[in-house]
């Protein structure tokens, strides 16, 4: 089994990606998108489990997740059972999370490919502004904070296009990241379409 770990930046359009992706595979048995477990109710963008602060704090103090993480005033956590166990070498998990567990995950599971969705800054900048919840001041700094990702197996994949059209790429990328693996293929060289940019 392959972990593809999907990050990126506010406002790359990170949740809307994997939205429609695990509706167009939803029907692939090697396919699987973990559930977050977050402190704000679910979306149009993800159907996360809806769990209050205190009883965040509860699961995270038992163990019950393999990633935790806060950002924007929100826990966000994937627990031990959205990981599934198969010795099938096709088999993708997704899990969207933060650039800063990424690396531990990395050290957690023998293969793993790190997805960093990016977008133009102008892009960025506009889908900041549309979502209403920030000063212009504080778009303009988080714009130009730029975290270094260590990961081994990093792939950058652009998504200033059009919905349609970045959706079904980064839907390529996910086929052939699977397809590399039940070929044999080591997952420090997955199959790269050529919209995206291997960073190793």
């Amino acid at each position: 089994m392959i972990i593809i770990l999907v990050v990126g930046a506010s406002g790359a359009g990170k949740d809307t990606l994997i939205s429609r992706a695990r509706t167009r595979l939803s029907g692939r048995r090697n396919f699987h998108f973990a559930r977050r477990y977050v402190t704000r109710p679910p979306d149009d963008h993800e159907h996360n489990f809806f769990v209050d602060r205190q009883g965040f704090e509860i699961l995270r103090s038992h163990g019950f997740f393999v990633a935790d993480w806060q950002a924007h005033n929100h826990c966000y956590g994937i627990p031990y059972a959205e990981i599934p166990c198969t010795v099938d070498p096709s088999a993708v998990t997704i899990l969207s999370i933060s650039r800063q567990v990424a690396a531990n995950l990395e050290k957690m599971f023998p293969a793993v490919v790190t997805v960093n969705i990016t977008a133009q800054p102008e892009i960025l900048k506009q889908r900041l502004i549309g979502r209403g919840r920030e000063h212009l001041s504080d778009i303009e700094k988080r714009l130009t904070r730029t975290p270094l990702l260590q990961t081994r197996n990093l792939i950058n994949f652009d998504n200033s296009g059009t919905l349609a059209a970045t959706s079904a790429d980064f839907i390529s990328l996910l086929e052939n990241i699977s397809l590399s693996a039940s070929m044999g293929t080591k997952v420090e060289h997955p199959v790269i379409p050529p919209f995206c940019q291997s960073a190793s």
